[in-house]
């Protein structure tokens, strides 16, 4: 930690400093003693342009982490198109029956390889774990939409926002309307974002144990409404009712704690 604070403190100094010869060279190259104004003047003047380049850099990686999103969210889309070829040529429609066996536990292994690479990915891209873990959420979020509306290019897939999908397998089916996912894809990119402007900005909010505790039980309650919905669909293949108010509970709940925990910084 200390390496970081000092290594940024010499870039300030060292911003501070150029812009000190610069004015000196102006006045035909004399660089006679500053005055305590002057000097405090060529410190304030480093500083902006080392948080310039700061916030530069950051909506740069942001930008390419979106590009990223962007090109991992059709090949997810383009392995669901060999998937279904070879599972489900009639068409994807519940009744479903799952794939079984080595199949289903490898695209298990799938799921969570791809959750590891976002996890690096972020992590190779930031160094703060706020940054980071804002980052997984604009990163997810933005694979996870591009993955429909390139399912949808390519297959006419979904019909439409209240087409039914099995979503994910670990630890057990979540089924629920595409809606329900791409509205928490929204969320995750609005707040992701937020995070990371502020950052940008040097700015990193504190996060008390209470907004922690709120956090994680509005995802539990909209994790639940997607199990609950597919708890019977390995014997059945048919989802039950969408527990769309548990949903939204915890989606407001979870958005809403967040805006107002920003909003009294």
């Amino acid at each position: 930690m200390s390496s970081f604070f000092f290594g940024e403190m010499a870039e300030w100094s060292n911003a501070a400093a150029s812009k000190a010869v610069v004015r000196a060279s102006r006045t035909g190259g004399s660089n006679p003693p500053l005055s305590a104004t002057q000097l405090c003047i060529n410190y304030i003047d480093g500083f902006e342009i080392f948080s310039l380049k700061s916030a530069m850099s950051m909506n740069k990686k942001l930008f390419l982490l979106m590009i990223w999103g962007i090109a991992f969210g059709y090949m997810e889309a383009a392995v669901v198109v060999y998937l279904r070829a070879l599972y489900y040529p009639e068409g994807f429609t519940f009744p479903l029956k799952l794939i079984s066996g080595t199949i289903m536990w490898t695209e298990i292994g799938r799921e969570a390889a791809t959750l590891v690479l976002m996890a690096v990915t972020v992590m190779l891209a930031y160094d703060r774990f706020q940054s980071r873990f804002a980052a997984f959420a604009v990163l997810f979020g933005v694979w996870d939409i591009f993955y429909y509306l390139f399912l949808w290019l390519i297959l006419g897939w979904p019909e439409s926002p209240k087409t039914w999908d099995l979503l994910f397998l670990i630890p057990l089916p979540w089924v629920g309307p595409v809606w329900a996912p791409v509205l928490v894809s929204l969320g995750l990119i609005g707040v992701g974002s937020a995070v990371l402007t502020l950052n940008a900005r040097r700015r990193y909010p504190h996060f008390s144990k209470g907004f922690v505790v709120t956090e994680t039980v509005a995802g539990l309650m909209i994790v639940a409404s997607f199990l609950l919905s597919g708890r019977n669909i390995a014997v059945t293949g048919m989802p039950e009712p969408f527990l769309w108010p548990l949903f939204l509970a915890g989606f407001l709940l979870g958005v809403g704690a967040f805006f107002y925990s920003i909003r009294k910084r």
